[in-house]
C-alpha cells in the first residue's frame, strides 16, 4: 500500500515537472545543417593549426623581425629552412600534448615569450644599433633602466604599433578559444611526419649556411641575427653556452712568412728560432733561423748585433702546462711557449716616469674636430704621434666594451658584461696596475652615474685608488643634468692629483652621449650657439655642440697642466667608446635618416663598418712639442683600441709580456692587424668582411692565400686567448 503511494506521488511530481518544463525547441534541418558547417570548418582550421601553427607563425615574426630591425637581408634561404626547422619541433610538442585546454595553453605561452623575445630584440637594435644576448641585457637591465630609462620609454613609445603587430597571434588565439586547437589524443604518427621534415628542413639550413662563416668559425651574436635571424642565433648561443663555446680551446702557432711585415707574423716563432732573448737579453732583429744558408749567415754577420731585446717577462708557460688539467689552459700555456714576444725599439721608455691621463670619450669621432672649433682637440690629435688608419670596433653597442678594450688589450668576448666579469680578477697588466706597482698616485673618474656598469667595483681593480662618480662625490662638483658636463668634471678634479706627481688618472667622459637634440642633450642645447656658423644638418650641429664640451674640457685640462708647469711631463692618451650611433636612422633618437654619412663626408653607398668604425687616438705629451719634437711620427698601418695597452707599456718602458696581449706596440716590428668582433679584419695589406666572406687588398698589394688563412688563424688565436683570459682569469694563474 505504501509502495503505491509512493508510486502515485512520483507520478504527481513527474506531471508538475513536465508542466513546469519548458517546451524543447526542434532545431530545423537549415540550422542543424549551419553548425555541422561550423564544426566541420573549425575541425579543418584545428587541422591546418595542427600542422602549420608555430613554422609559420615562427616565419612572420622573423619577417616582421627584418622589417622592424632594420635589417638588410643575410642568408634568407637558410634562414628559412632554420625557421621552419625551429616551428617544426615546437609543432610536434604540441602534437603529443594530450587534451585541448594542455595544447591551448601550450600555444599561448609559447607564442607570448617569443614574442616578446623578439620585440626585446628588435627595440634593442633601433635603440642601440646591435642586437644583444639576454644574458647581457639581463646583466645591464638595472643600469638601463635606472640611467637610459627616458630612452627605452621613448623606444616604446615610438614603437608600441611594432608590439601590437608582434602579439596579434597571440591574440587571435586567445579571442578564438580552444575551437582551433585539436581535441583528440596525442597524435604520434602526425607528430612523427612533422619531425622528419623538421629535420630535413635542419638539414637543408646547415647545407645553406656551411659556407658562411658566421655559422662556423665567425659567429658573433649580432651577426649572427643578422645573418640567419634570432631562432638560430639562441640555438647558436645555447649550444655554445653548453659546449663551452666554439673550439676556445684550440690554438694553432702561425709560422710567420715573406708575406709578413719584417718576416714576422708576431704570431709564431721563427723555423730554428726559440724566440728568446740571448744572454743580454737581445734577439736577433729579423728573427733570423741561425741555421740558414751560408749566404745568409755571412750577410747577418757583416751586420751590427740586434739593439733591441723584447717585450717578454720569464714566465715558465711550459711548466704552467705541465701542472695544469684544464683543456683549454693547458692549450693556451702552450701556445703562448711557443710566441714570440714583439720587440722593443728606439720608442721603449720614451716616457718613463711621466704622469698618464687616459681618456674614453663617449662618442668621440674627429670627424667632429677642426681646426677652428676645436683647436685643443686638433692639437692633441695632430702634434703627437698621428695614426691616420685608426679604428674602434664597436664592440656590442656599449660603452663598457669600449672602456674593456682600451684597458685590457683584450677582445671583450662576453660583450657588456665582460668588464664587470673583471671583478675580483687580477688585471696585473693594466697600464693602472703596473704603474700603481711603481708607486704612482691613481685616480678614476666618470661624470655620471658611479655604479653605472657596476664602475664602483670594476675601476679600483684597474689599478685606480680612487674611483669617483655621480652619487660618491662627483655631484660636488657637476651638476646633475644629462648628460653631464665634461668641463666641469675636469675642472673639480684636476687639483685633486695635480700635486701628487707621477700621477696614473683614467677619465670616462659623458658629454657627448646620444641623442643630438636640443631636447635630448643639455650639452647640444648649452653650446647651441657655438656652432652656428657649421654647415651641416641640426642634428650634425646637436652633435658637435656635445663634443664641444670635451674640447673645453680638455682646454682646461691642459691650461691647468700647462699652468704648473708639468706639461712635458704628462702623457694624454684618449679615444672613443663607440661611434657616435645616436646618429643613425631609428625612432629611438628622432632621426629620420642616417646621419654619419653626412658627418664622415661619404655617401650612403660608401658608408659600411670599416668606415663606421675609423675613429681618432691622441697619443701627445707636451715634450712631443719641445725637446722630443724629433720623435713625432705618423703611424699609417692600421691601428685599433686594443693597441693602446701594449704601446703604452713599451713607452713607459715597464715590464710587461706581449704575448699575453692581444694588441701589438705600434712601434714594434709585429704585423698591423685590427681585428672586429664578426671576425673581420684588417691588415696593412688586405681588408676581410667575415660577414660576406670577400677580401679587398690594398692598393699595391699581392697577397698570397697562405697568407689569408695564416690572419684568419691569428684572429681565432686571438679571440680564443681573450675569452680564456677572461672566463678563467688567467693572469691571476700567471702572475699570482
Amino acid at each position: 500500500m505504501r509502495n503505491g503511494k509512493t508510486e502515485n506521488k512520483r507520478s504527481k511530481e513527474v506531471v508538475r515537472n513536465t508542466k513546469d518544463a519548458k517546451p524543447v525547441r526542434r532545431r530545423s534541418f537549415g540550422e542543424q545543417s549551419k553548425r555541422k558547417r561550423e564544426r566541420q570548418f573549425w575541425n579543418k582550421i584545428s587541422v591546418w593549426v595542427g600542422i602549420f601553427l608555430f613554422p609559420a607563425i615562427f616565419l612572420y615574426y622573423e619577417i616582421l623581425f627584418k622589417l622592424f630591425g632594420g635589417i638588410a637581408p643575410g642568408n634568407a634561404v637558410a634562414l628559412l629552412f632554420f625557421v621552419l626547422a625551429a616551428g617544426g619541433l615546437a609543432q610536434v610538442i604540441y602534437l603529443l600534448l594530450p587534451g585541448r585546454t594542455l595544447r591551448y595553453r601550450y600555444t599561448l605561452i609559447v607564442l607570448f615569450i617569443t614574442a616578446v623575445l623578439f620585440i626585446t630584440e628588435c627595440f634593442v637594435g633601433r635603440a642601440f644599433q646591435t642586437f644583444m644576448t639576454f644574458e647581457s641585457l639581463l646583466t645591464g637591465a638595472g643600469d638601463a633602466a635606472g640611467d637610459f630609462g627616458s630612452t627605452i620609454v621613448r623606444t616604446v613609445i615610438y614603437g608600441w604599433y611594432v608590439i601590437l603587430i608582434y602579439l596579434i597571434p597571440v591574440l587571435l588565439v586567445w579571442l578564438l578559444g580552444e575551437r582551433v586547437i585539436f581535441k583528440r589524443k596525442p597524435l604520434c604518427r602526425a607528430s612523427l611526419l612533422v619531425l622528419a621534415v623538421s629535420v630535413l628542413c635542419f638539414l637543408g639550413g646547415n647545407l645553406a649556411a656551411i659556407f658562411s662563416p658566421v655559422y662556423r668559425d665567425g659567429y658573433q651574436f649580432d651577426l649572427s641575427v643578422r645573418t640567419f635571424g634570432l631562432f638560430t642565433t639562441l640555438r647558436l648561443e645555447t649550444a655554445n653556452a653548453l659546449m663551452g663555446g666554439q673550439n676556445e680551446d684550440e690554438f694553432v702557432a702561425v709560422e710567420p712568412g715573406a708575406d709578413d711585415k719584417d718576416g714576422q707574423s708576431g704570431d709564431g716563432k721563427q723555423s730554428g728560432d726559440d724566440g728568446k732573448a740571448g744572454q743580454n737579453g737581445e734577439s736577433d732583429a729579423q728573427g733570423k733561423s741561425t741555421e740558414d744558408s751560408t749566404d745568409e749567415a755571412a750577410q747577418s754577420a757583416a751586420q751590427p748585433e740586434a739593439k733591441y731585446g723584447l717585450n717578454e717577462m720569464k714566465i715558465d708557460f711550459a711548466a704552467l702546462a705541465a701542472s695544469e688539467k684544464e683543456s683549454v689552459l693547458k692549450n693556451l700555456d702552450l701556445y703562448l711557449d711557443s710566441q714570440k714576444g714583439t720587440s722593443q725599439n728606439e720608442y721603449t721608455g720614451l716616457f718613463k716616469g711621466k704622469n698618464l691621463i687616459m681618456i674614453c670619450a663617449e662618442a668621440f669621432s674627429p670627424y667632429a674636430v677642426s681646426e677652428e672649433l676645436t683647436p685643443t682637440l686638433y692639437r692633441l690629435l695632430h702634434n703627437g704621434f698621428y695614426f691616420s688608419d685608426y679604428y674602434q670596433p664597436a664592440w656590442g653597442g656599449s660603452t663598457s666594451t669600449g672602456e674593456y678594450s682600451m684597458l685590457t688589450g683584450l677582445i671583450p668576448t662576453a660583450g657588456v658584461k665582460s668588464i664587470r666579469k673583471t671583478e675580483g680578477h687580477n688585471l696585473y697588466l693594466s697600464m693602472g696596475n703596473q704603474l700603481s706597482r711603481l708607486k704612482y698616485h691613481s685616480f678614476a673618474y666618470h661624470n655620471n652615474s658611479h655604479t653605472y656598469y657596476g664602475r664602483n667595483k670594476t675601476h679600483k681593480n684597474f689599478g685606480y685608488d680612487v674611483f669617483m662618480g655621480m652619487g660618491n662625490g662627483m655631484e660636488k662638483g657637476v651638476k646633475n643634468c644629462w648628460p653631464q658636463s665634461d668641463k666641469e668634471m675636469m675642472d673639480f678634479t684636476v687639483s685633486q692629483y695635480i700635486d701628487k706627481q707621477p700621477f696614473s688618472v683614467y677619465y670616462m667622459t659623458v658629454s657627448g652621449h646620444c641623442g643630438y637634440s636640443l631636447t635630448s642633450n643639455s650639452m647640444s642645447k648649452k653650446n647651441w650657439d657655438a656652432v652656428q656658423g657649421v654647415d651641416a644638418s641640426d642634428t650634425i650641429k646637436a652633435y658637435i655642440a656635445s663634443q664641444l664640451e670635451l674640447e673645453y674640457g680638455m682646454k682646461s685640462l691642459i691650461s691647468q697642466l700647462e699652468k704648473a708647469g708639468i706639461l712635458n711631463d704628462t702623457v694624454i692618451c684618449m679615444t672613443s667608446d663607440h661611434y657616435p650611433y645616436g646618429l643613425e636612422k631609428g625612432d629611438t633618437w628622432g632621426n629620420d635618416r642616417n646621419y654619419l654619412p653626412e658627418l664622415y663626408g661619404c655617401s650612403a653607398d660608401e658608408f659600411n663598418k670599416f668606415v663606421q668604425d675609423r675613429n681618432g687616438l691622441v697619443l701627445w705629451s707636451g715634450c712631443l712639442e719641445n725637446d722630443q719634437k724629433h720623435m713625432v711620427k705618423e703611424i699609417s698601418e692600421p691601428v685599433y683600441s686594443l693597441d693602446i695597452l701594449p704601446t703604452l707599456s713599451n713607452l713607459f718602458g715597464v715590464e710587461y709580456d706581449s704575448r699575453l696581449l692581444v694588441g701589438r706596440d705600434v712601434f714594434s716590428d709585429a704585423v698591423p692587424l685590427v681585428i672586429w668582433p664578426d671576425y673581420s679584419w684588417k691588415t696593412d695589406q688586405v681588408t676581410y668582411n667575415a660577414a660576406t666572406g670577400s677580401i679587398t687588398e690594398a692598393e699595391g698589394a699581392d697577397v698570397s692565400d697562405e697568407y689569408i688563412k695564416k690572419i684568419k688563424q691569428m684572429v681565432k688565436n686571438r679571440f680564443n686567448l681573450s675569452k680564456a683570459t677572461l672566463n678563467y682569469d688567467y693572469w691571476d694563474k700567471v702572475f699570482r
